[in-house]
């Protein structure tokens, strides 16, 4: 899906997120064709993800699971716009997720090539965690800003975070 030119993958998460949210009242003639276009979407989204490795807040708070040293991240970059992005993806992520198996590969190929959905939440769940304002980053501590750890919040931006941690536990 698109939106005026840009932000394809956050219109694209909602609109797969709609349509996987309500798929108990999908009419039976449009099963198929709904199901479809939500594996196009799924497959769109997993093969445009960004996955880095982090450790670390800036305000050198470790984020990773258990004590590993470092841990996968992954995001959709969304035009500049992570937070949004991100934020928009993650419960269409979840919920699909959720249909497959959590412990299900997600994909073979791309930047999330091989990893359960459950990895993916988490990976999603650490760059919420890596990227929180802190003291050390800005004057409005513990949100987010449009990417996370650009040094500021606001409510408009955070939201998505929230939205993206409370749909990940579900996978976790």
């Amino acid at each position: 899906w698109n939106y005026f030119g840009a932000y394809q993958q956050a219109a694209t998460g909602a609109a797969a997120f709609a349509f996987i949210s309500q798929q108990d009242r999908w009419p039976t003639a449009l099963v198929g064709p709904y199901q479809t276009a939500v594996d196009r979407a799924m497959a769109y989204l997993l093969n445009t993800a960004t996955a880095v490795s982090v450790s670390t807040r800036n305000n050198g708070v470790p984020i990773c699971p258990g004590a590993a040293a470092s841990c996968p991240a992954v995001y959709w970059y969304g035009s500049g716009e992570t937070t949004y992005t991100t934020g928009l993806v993650a419960p269409a992520i979840s919920l699909y997720g959720s249909f497959k198996g959590k412990d299900a590969v997600a994909t073979a190929t791309g930047p999330l090539a091989n990893m359960t959905w459950a990895q993916i939440a988490q990976g999603i769940t650490n760059t919420f965690a890596a990227g929180q304002s802190t003291v050390n980053n800005g004057n409005r501590q513990g949100g987010w800003r449009y990417f996370p750890g650009s040094g500021d919040s606001d409510s408009s931006t955070t939201q998505w975070a929230v939205i993206s941690l409370l749909y990940d536990k579900d996978l976790l």
